[in-house]
């Protein structure tokens, strides 16, 4: 519903920046990129060889320069036209530390009739053979839309994803998710609380179970993720030696995207999470998304435990 144009600028310190005259870097510092979460799992998913289909709601000259860099990566798509020109994300990387890193988002906008009938029939036209991720931001006047593509999806018995940073999600669990995957900051949005103690993350993971999620997987940056699933199997995942962070935007989406490659086939649940993990700490040591090569070099540099939960910290 609200893909993008990420342009991405590096600079080396903020004290650099002067308000008053135009501030100049060189071309290399910089990288324009098809973004939206949903497209960047297309493109991971596509760089293990399995079938993907992007689909978009974009418009104008940024919506022309989506369509063309989705075709020139050989990814199958379908574009629902826009009147409103596909907005530009800027993201300012500031240093290594990533403390000073600055990022503006336009809102995303609402989608017109025509486009939702022709979504709705796309959805219509998928099967339970297929997984529907819906990941990124929409406009919050069009959650019954979303809401209405969930439950035909349900109906359909298409396995659901869903990588959504709003409390909205809450209201999308009874469609019973195959996948969620929220970080630490997102969860805290979305119960409204502080979360600081991995006790505390295993709680509010259990309630979002409880609520119909299959599987719930916790991305921590460095700290690498957790994963509780609806049997009540608590995993851990690691970086066993330390990685270079050079960016850590689209690792979340990498690790749905390798995720869903390897459920698509029919992988075990603690190997399709030990390649997630993979994928997103090969893109958080890249300049932009990983290529295949980079995320299989990584698998061997990845940890999964399976762990037993304290049933005193999560009822």
């Amino acid at each position: 519903m609200s893909p993008a144009i990420d342009y991405i600028i590096n600079l080396e310190d903020i004290e650099s920046l002067n308000k008053l005259t135009p501030n100049k870097f060189k071309s290399n510092k910089r990288n324009i990129l098809p973004a939206g979460k949903g497209i960047n799992e297309s493109i991971i998913i596509n760089s293990f060889g399995i079938p993907t289909l992007a689909l978009h709601y974009s418009g104008g000259f940024t919506g022309d320069f989506l369509e063309k860099e989705i075709k020139n990566l050989k990814i199958n798509q379908i574009r629902f036209n826009s009147p409103i020109v596909t907005r530009i994300n800027l993201k300012i990387n500031i240093g290594t530390d990533y403390v000073n890193n600055y990022e503006l988002s336009e809102l995303p906008p609402l989608v017109d009739s025509l486009a939702k009938e022709k979504i709705i029939n796309t959805i219509n036209n998928l099967s339970d053979k297929d997984i529907l991720s819906i990941a990124g931001s929409f406009n919050k006047d069009d959650f019954n839309f979303i809401d209405e593509i969930c439950n035909i999806a349900h109906t359909k018995n298409i396995k659901l994803v869903y990588d959504l940073s709003t409390k909205e999600i809450l209201k999308l669990l009874k469609y019973k998710p195959l996948l969620i995957k929220p970080n630490n900051f997102e969860l805290e949005k979305i119960f409204n609380t502080k979360v600081e103690k991995e006790e505390d993350y295993i709680k509010y993971m259990k309630k979002l179970i409880k609520l119909g999620a299959k599987n719930v997987v916790l991305t921590l940056g460095s700290e690498g993720s957790l994963m509780i699933t609806s049997n009540n199997e608590f995993y851990e995942g690691k970086i066993i030696n330390p990685i270079e962070l050079i960016s850590p935007q689209g690792s979340g989406d990498s690790f749905i995207g390798a995720f869903l490659a390897k459920v698509n086939i029919k992988e075990q649940i603690e190997e399709c999470f030990k390649w997630g993990n993979a994928a997103g700490s090969a893109t958080a040591s890249s300049a932009g998304l990983a290529n295949i090569k980079k995320i299989k070099a990584m698998y061997e540099n990845i940890q999964v435990s399976k762990l037993k939960i304290n049933k005193k910290t999560t009822n």
